[in-house]
């Protein structure tokens, strides 16, 4: 494992990967930006070698597109097995989940009715976290019924045995 930071495309590549809100997780769009493919730029057109209908047509060579897709893929997935890269996005990562974000985060899922059972479940987690619902659990006797048990009157401090 190298020591240091890293080279600026792979700084990028984490960056993009944890805090991009375009691009947040996509390794295969991230690795594109941060080592400048110009994906929407390029041609999408496949080349064949008859015309388009043509019973014994056969690919030739596959678009612009799809094949820089196909290295950022391969790459992002080098990059993402890298110790060192994965150091740095734990670190960026812990860097922006902060509790403040966190709560955002959450509000956001519960005031939106988009997903249903997002905001229902976010709506618990909120419950829980603000301790408006304490789930009960028996500790004596492990869920078991309890037999046998007799309820002893306790006697005042001043009262003894005679």
């Amino acid at each position: 494992m190298a020591d240091g930071p890293l080279n600026p495309q792979r700084e990028l590549f984490c960056r993009y990967y944890t805090q991009n809100e375009d691009l947040f997780g996509n390794a295969t769009h991230c690795y594109a930006e941060a080592y400048d493919y110009k994906l929407d730029t390029l041609s999408q057109e496949d080349e064949y070698d008859l015309p388009k209908g043509d019973p014994e047509r056969k690919l030739i060579q596959r678009s612009e597109y799809d094949r820089a897709i196909h290295v950022c893929a391969v790459e992002a997935s080098r990059l993402l097995r890298s110790p060192e890269i994965q150091l740095r996005i734990t670190a960026l990562l812990n860097e922006i989940l902060r509790d403040e974000v966190v709560d955002s985060q959450l509000a956001k899922l519960i005031m939106q009715d988009r997903e249903p059972a997002a905001k229902i479940a976010a709506i618990r987690e909120y419950n829980k976290i603000r301790q408006r619902i304490v789930d009960k659990t028996d500790i004596t006797s492990g869920g078991l019924p309890i037999t046998g048990f007799n309820y002893v009157e306790p006697k005042p401090d001043n009262q003894t045995d005679a």
